[in-house]
C-alpha cells in the first residue's frame, strides 16, 4: 500500500459527517491508516473539520430561522385576509346578525396575536 493520499481526501473525510474515520478514507483511497494520520496531523484535519461543521451548522441555523420567519409572515398574509373579510361580512349584516363574521374576526385576531408573540389573556371577550 504505498500509494500517495490524493488532495481530496480531506473533503471526504469531511464529507462523512459524525461518522468520519481516518480508515474510511484509508480504506476508500486504498492507502495505510498511518498514511491518512499522518497527513491529518500534519494539514490539521481535525480543527479544520470542526470548523465546517461549525459553519454548516450556523447555516442551517439561520435557514431555520428565515423559514421562520417566512412561515410567520405567510399567517400573518393569511389571518389578515381573514379578517379583512369578516369585516365586509360585519358590515354587510345587519347588528342582530353576523355572529359568525364576529367569531371569525375574533379567532384571526387571536391567532395573529399569537403568532407576534402577544396574548389573549388580558382580552376576554364572549359571544353568545
Amino acid at each position: 500500500m504505498k500509494r500517495r493520499l490524493p488532495p481530496e481526501a480531506f473533503g471526504f473525510y469531511v464529507g462523512q459527517g459524525r461518522d468520519r474515520s481516518y480508515q474510511s478514507v484509508a480504506d476508500r483511497y486504498g492507502v495505510a491508516k498511518r498514511t491518512v494520520t499522518t497527513h491529518a496531523a500534519r494539514e490539521h484535519w481535525q480543527e479544520r473539520a470542526a470548523e465546517a461543521d461549525r459553519k454548516i451548522a450556523a447555516e442551517a441555523e439561520q435557514r431555520a430561522v428565515e423559514g421562520l420567519a417566512e412561515v410567520q409572515k405567510r399567517h400573518l398574509r393569511t389571518l389578515r385576509t381573514i379578517q379583512a373579510r369578516a369585516l365586509e361580512g360585519l358590515r354587510a349584516v345587519p347588528i342582530t346578525g353576523g355572529a359568525s363574521a364576529v367569531r371569525a374576526l375574533l379567532l384571526a385576531i387571536r391567532e395573529e396575536r399569537m403568532v407576534l408573540g402577544s396574548s389573549m389573556e388580558d382580552v376576554t371577550i364572549t359571544i353568545e
